[in-house]
């Protein structure tokens, strides 16, 4: 699924991932991507963190405030979160 979308520029970084503006190659849409190091989550105990972020951008869905999350899915090194762009704007 990765493979589905083209690096633009990073957006921002933390602690346990980055987050990178891509677009997506067939609908030319763009998106924050959220990439979080598996091997950071696990050396830092961070499992329940990750899955109560999710939980959070789930529930908070029908929220027009908040940046809405589109899909997760993971690869072999990371977790990713795919959420809408906020160009002006953040979280």
């Amino acid at each position: 699924m990765i493979d589905d979308f083209q690096f633009l520029q990073t957006l921002g970084k933390g602690a346990y991932g980055t987050v990178k503006l891509v677009e997506h190659k067939k609908t030319k849409q763009k998106y924050a991507l959220k990439e979080i190091s598996k091997e950071m989550v696990l050396k830092h105990d961070k499992i329940k963190a990750v899955f109560r972020e999710q939980n959070i951008h789930e529930n908070m869905s029908e929220c027009r405030y908040i940046i809405n999350l589109k899909c997760t899915f993971q690869d072999d090194l990371n977790l990713y979160f795919l959420m809408e762009f906020a160009e002006n704007g953040s979280l």
